[in-house]
């Protein structure tokens, strides 16, 4: 059953001093930083997107000719909000003797939530059925995938040719989401010479280097575009042939719907239930307290149609970096 128990703040509750909190580095939602934000002002909301071009042409004969008629046509894309939750008991004494608060318990939930997202957006986990293909398997339907060591140049030739695959689809390339194995393959990186590419200051004309575009957000840069490292753990970002390195997409393209921003409420008297129906606590009879925490939200990709690529199924504003297969790595 989950909750905070003596034996796991046992460290928190020494017998006559009680230590500052040693707080851990928050994993923070990638597509809270990258993707585009809209208020939804219902649990349903719909956009009208671009699905059908003009088209013009001559006047021919110049002067009697008639002029080409056309239209322009639009289809609805709609996101639908979801609540994320989650809820941390913990006994009353356990709390008062290890000094704890809810501010202590805050950021660790909030980390939940950002990781329970960016891992249904990203690749699907546990994704709600109303929200759409994830952004790694809508990519690869599209054809927008690289697997690393394709190229016989290197690794940033393979980058090159996954955005290529999307500039193609009428797309570019704005920002990156790494697994974060990728920084100590970026300290690594040498050209002929064997000098390092990706020196904490540059040089700007390598394409690797300290990132300027998105500061305070951005982590480094590749290929001169903003990368964010993922500290999440991602089964889809671990090791394997199946997985994957590397995500690149254009961020306007992507539209995050916030119902209900994140939303905390201590429970005193409420009985919590396991999957199954059965009682995991009764907290008033237990001498226990709860902190609930909901946000409810959504996203979609418009993926308007623009004049590289007309067919919706083939075009998609982000590339995938697919494992080796032969050995799992990079």
């Amino acid at each position: 059953m989950a909750t905070i128990d003596r034996a796991g703040a046992g460290s928190l509750i020494p017998e006559d001093y009680v230590g500052e909190l040693v707080k851990a580095m928050f994993v923070s939602s990638a597509v809270l930083k990258i993707f585009r934000h809209i208020k939804m002002k219902a649990r349903v909301q719909r956009q009208s997107v671009l699905s059908g071009l003009a088209t013009a042409g001559f006047v021919s004969p110049a002067d009697t000719g008639l002029k080409p008629t056309t239209n322009v046509t639009w289809q609805d894309k709609s996101i639908t909000a979801e609540a994320i939750a989650c809820i941390v008991p913990i006994p009353e004494e356990v709390m008062d003797d290890a000094n704890l608060s809810w501010d202590d318990i805050k950021p660790y939930m909030a980390e939940a939530m950002a990781v329970a997202l960016d891992d249904a957006v990203l690749f699907g986990t546990n994704a709600p059925a109303t929200f759409p293909t994830s952004v790694v398997a809508a990519a690869v339907a599209a054809g927008n995938q690289v697997v690393a060591g394709t190229s016989a140049v290197d690794t940033f030739d393979d980058i090159n040719a996954a955005m290529a695959l999307m500039e193609a689809d009428g797309f570019f390339t704005d920002a990156e989401i790494a697994r974060i194995q990728w920084r100590s393959r970026l300290r690594g990186a040498r050209d002929s010479q064997k000098g390092f590419l990706f020196p904490p200051q540059g040089p700007e004309n390598t394409g690797i280097g300290s990132s300027t575009g998105w500061p305070g957000k951005a982590e480094a840069s590749i290929m001169g575009e903003p990368a964010f490292f993922s500290r999440a753990g991602f089964s889809s970002f671990a090791t394997g042939a199946a997985n994957y390195s590397l995500i690149g997409l254009e961020s306007d393209m992507f539209v995050v719907g916030i119902r209900q921003d994140m939303t905390y409420q201590v429970l005193t008297e409420a009985t919590l239930l396991n999957p199954d129906g059965t009682i995991m606590y009764s907290l008033p009879q237990q001498d226990m307290v709860a902190l609930r925490v909901v946000m409810r939200v959504g996203w979609v990709t418009p993926n308007p149609i623009n004049r590289l690529q007309q067919t919706e199924a083939s075009r998609y504003p982000a590339w995938v970096l697919k494992q080796k297969a032969a050995t799992g790595g990079e």
